[in-house]
């Protein structure tokens, strides 16, 4: 999943953190501010069955001043395997 953040200061940006279900997973301090989450334990699902996360993003300035995204949520769904 590619998430990307557009992040604006008046002076500038120190970086964007990522966040899927409360947990940082990573941050960028190089515009554009996207980074690729990989869905590696999704493996585990069984076919038709779903598992829900949330995504969020934090930008912080070079003052420190964080703000936090609105959340997004996304449901990942598991495959059939084919014969």
């Amino acid at each position: 999943v590619n998430i990307q953040a557009d992040a604006q200061d008046n002076i500038a940006m120190q970086k964007v953190e990522f966040y899927v279900d409360g947990r940082q997973f990573d941050q960028s301090t190089v515009a554009p501010f996207n980074r690729k989450w990989t869905l590696d334990h999704e493996a585990a699902l069984n076919p038709g069955q779903t598992r829900e996360h949330e995504l969020y993003v934090v930008a912080v300035d070079q003052a420190g001043n964080r703000t936090r995204s609105e959340p997004i949520r996304i449901k990942v769904q598991g495959k059939k395997v084919e014969d």
